[in-house]
């Protein structure tokens, strides 16, 4: 017995740990994490937040059971609409006065707009369609020129804007699999000049930063979670790069056929929730927000099957669209005479 226990330690101590892990994820998922797809799925979900650093005594839980308690409050006891008390009939006098309010400043808006439109006519003229809001009136379209002195850190989609979008002026420092949990320490896998993203910003000067991660991050704690931890990284980005306007960029959408798969941890509406929150964050912090899916949504919202093998990421034809996105949404860096942090 002794030595068929020596003769396959190996073999127990990898039982061990899937048995470890496999508890552990178990636990996860009961505190409202997304588990991986597939066969080991809570194993992989337990190594990702313990690498993430999510242990028993700071787990947090998943985004939709804080969304749930945000979105909807607790409907009140049926006793209490049969009181009808003189709080609940001062709320239905309010409701109705608020009801009428509404009705009368719409037919006043119809009115007005009928008449518009018959003096339009009049004139032999037809109305003209509602111009397409400017999310940010900042917004201006430049040249490549403008990316000689930026740089765009991400995971794997920025790793293929690198790749195939040709924006050669621009320096990359991207990395398959980044997180926003382990930005600064990731090994860069797009350029050869640093080792590590950290390296690479306090090595050189930069005045645009464009910042994308937020896909590795679905399903491992919830929206604050992932946002107190982006805003300490935006921070110290700015510490070492005080002259930099910082993009944070949306996180892409993946297909309608990932969104719509049963137990999906990649869905759009967790994705919208964290660009929800990220939009806020950019406002905080003094940065630009840019939501690439602008450029890419189809009719439901959702990344095109054609332009995507995976479900996830652009095939190498469609990153043309991303480059233009760019172009199309630069902001003016103001002139400085300051110098990096470090």
């Amino acid at each position: 017995m002794k030595r068929f226990l020596k003769n396959n330690i190996c073999l127990f101590t990898v039982v061990f740990c899937s048995l470890a892990l496999e508890g552990y994820g178990l636990a996860l998922t009961a505190q409202g994490y997304a588990p991986q797809e597939g066969v080991g799925g809570r194993i992989a979900l337990a190594a990702l937040s313990l690498r993430e650093g999510i242990f028993p005594w700071n787990m947090e839980t998943e985004n939709e059971m804080m969304v749930m308690e945000e979105a909807e409050p607790d409907p009140l006891p049926e006793t209490a609409w049969d009181d009808k008390s003189d709080v609940f009939a001062e709320a239905e006098a309010i409701l109705a006065k608020e009801e009428l309010t509404e009705a009368s400043e719409t037919a006043a808006e119809d009115a007005v707009a009928e008449t518009a439109a018959e003096n339009a006519e009049q004139a032999g003229t037809e109305l003209a369609e509602t111009p397409v809001e400017v999310t940010d009136p900042r917004f201006q379209t430049v040249t490549d020129d403008y990316f000689s002195d930026a740089v765009f850190i991400g995971d794997s989609r920025i790793v293929g804007v690198c790749e195939y979008a040709g924006m050669k002026n621009a320096t990359f420092y991207a990395k398959t699999s980044m997180t926003i949990y382990k930005m600064l320490e990731s090994r860069v896998e797009t350029t050869r000049d640093v080792r590590t993203v950290q390296e690479g910003l306090k090595k050189n000067h930069f005045r645009k930063v464009y910042l994308m991660v937020g896909l590795n991050e679905l399903g491992v704690g919830n929206t604050e979670y992932f946002i107190n931890a982006y805003r300490n990284v935006v921070q110290e980005i700015q510490r070492m790069q005080p002259d930099a306007l910082i993009y944070i960029q949306g996180i892409m959408h993946v297909s309608g056929r990932l969104d719509r798969k049963k137990d999906s941890v990649f869905n759009n509406d967790a994705i919208n929730r964290k660009n929800e929150a990220l939009a806020a964050l950019a406002e905080e912090m003094g940065a630009v927000y840019l939501d690439v899916n602008e450029a890419y949504d189809d009719e439901n919202g959702d990344l095109p099957a054609s332009y995507t093998a995976d479900d996830v990421h652009l095939k190498a034809n469609h990153y043309d669209l991303w480059h233009e996105f760019y172009l199309t949404h630069a902001v003016e860096v103001p002139e400085t005479t300051g110098e990096s942090g470090e």
